[in-house]
């Protein structure tokens, strides 16, 4: 897969609502979840990327350049070297600190398995955008496994059949009155949204870079998610928004994934070509770590090496956080990811580089 430089502005715009939300700043009438709309346009690109990458891998083994176990080794290393030094990095030092819960909470977190956690104990404060990185890596220990061991002609199917897996697990968990808190992180309620990241790149891969049906469906898929957010918003019902209100996100992502991996035109393309907003889309894996402890961090600066007050100011404190994410981003991956990833680019099957997605989601 070729790199696609309007993808690094989407995961840009992506950590920009999770941040947004996590600043306490409300859309016009609330009827935009910035959190949760930035985590699901992660999950939709994330699959379209990862399978792209299984496809390219499928293609090699095909062509008898590549066997299925060595692109299964070479996957999970380069995932490894990616996202395991910084979010280990990240755990031992807020929980060294002692940052919110993240010390007696560690071993969920070391596991991935802080969704799990979540979904039974509730949200927690500081450490609660860790939930969707966790999503990621059960999503990467089964789906290798399908993209490249299943018969080629079972893999339309397949997808498909994970798409409707989301809403099918969320119907059933409203039916038998699951908590929302689990109906959202587990990952079988955010398997559409990574499968249908999927069964665009299968498309893509199959000559469809921009599937006749998916604007149309995208056309309808927005208003439908603003109703169903207004209707949960104002609590008339609540249940079509947590069955459906994803589908209708999901495609309305997928759509623009789409359209800027072919390469959006016109003022979008502008500003999705625009050099500051791609770097920050190539450093959202750290700003998506950080961002939520970036308050209490510099509260404990400002108080032991300062020697003075956090400011009180919500305006302040919210520069302080974004600016201090931002920087310390920038320089996590000049000293620390970016060595890791150059490392990384030594595992490879072949001459072709592939362009990896940044884990954030989230």
């Amino acid at each position: 897969m070729r790199y696609l430089p309007q993808l690094d502005s989407l995961r840009a715009f992506a950590v920009a609502g999770v941040v947004i939300y996590h600043l306490g700043l409300q859309s016009p009438w609330g009827v935009v979840r910035w959190g949760g709309a930035g985590v699901e346009l992660f999950f939709v690109l994330s699959g379209f990327l990862i399978t792209g990458i299984l496809l390219n891998a499928r293609t090699k083994i095909e062509a008898g350049r590549e066997t299925r176990g060595g692109a299964v080794r070479l996957f999970y290393i380069r995932r490894c070297l990616r996202i395991f030094p910084i979010y280990y990095l990240t755990l031992f030092v807020v929980a060294g600190i002692g940052i919110g819960a993240a010390r007696p909470t560690l071993p969920w977190h070391l596991a991935y398995l802080s969704n799990v956690y979540f979904a039974i104990h509730g949200w927690n404060g500081a450490i609660s955008h860790l939930w969707s990185l966790s999503v990621e890596e059960q999503f990467y220990l089964l789906w290798p496994w399908l993209i490249l061991f299943l018969p080629k002609r079972a893999l339309p199917k397949v997808i498909l059949g994970a798409i409707a897996i989301g809403p099918l697990f969320r119907l059933i968990c409203v039916m038998f009155g699951v908590n929302e808190i689990a109906i959202e992180v587990l990952p079988f309620g955010c398997l559409d949204l990574l499968a249908f990241g999927g069964l665009l790149a299968w498309l893509r891969a199959n000559g469809q870079t921009q599937p006749r049906w998916l604007p149309a469906a995208a056309a309808i898929a927005l208003p439908l998610a603003v109703v169903f957010e207004t209707l949960r918003l104002y609590e008339m019902a609540a249940s079509p928004e947590i069955v459906l209100g994803r589908v209708a996100r999901g495609i309305f992502f997928g759509w623009i994934v789409a359209r800027a991996a072919d390469g959006f035109g016109g003022v979008a393309g502008w500003i999705l070509e625009l050099r500051p907003l791609a770097a920050i889309g190539r450093v959202s894996y750290a700003i998506y770590l950080f961002h939520n402890f970036a308050n209490e961090l510099a509260r404990k600066f400002f108080f032991y090496a300062l020697a003075r007050e956090f400011p009180e100011a919500p305006a302040a404190q919210r520069l302080i956080t974004v600016g201090g994410t931002l920087v310390a981003a920038a320089i996590s991956w000049r000293y620390f990811e970016g060595p890791i990833n150059r490392f990384k680019e030594r595992f490879h099957s072949g001459p072709t580089p592939v362009h990896e997605p940044a884990e954030v989601a989230r």
